[in-house]
């Protein structure tokens, strides 16, 4: 019995992590679009260099968190057999 609930158990963490991480990297890439959209439009109205200055930043922040989310996501893809101890 504790065998066939261990396999279900790997079984279920298994779909969570197939079907959840790749759900998390395409929010991840929807929010950066907006974000980086939101931030080049204001931006683009910016009177000064300090400004332009301040989008430039917002903007590689923005891509630096996307790289990050991405990142843990495909280690996370990449380990699940680890992670979920099959094997």
């Amino acid at each position: 019995m504790f065998l066939s609930t261990t396999s279900n158990l790997q079984e279920i963490g298994n779909k969570v992590i197939s079907v959840g991480m790749p759900i998390l990297i395409s929010l991840a890439v929807v929010i950066a679009i907006i974000m980086v959209a939101y931030y080049g439009i204001g931006g683009k109205f910016a009177k000064n260099a300090e400004q332009r200055k301040e989008t430039i930043a917002r903007i590689t922040w923005v891509g630096v968190c996307l790289g990050i989310v991405i990142l843990a996501s495909s280690l996370v893809l990449g380990l699940k057999d680890v992670i979920l101890g099959i094997g």
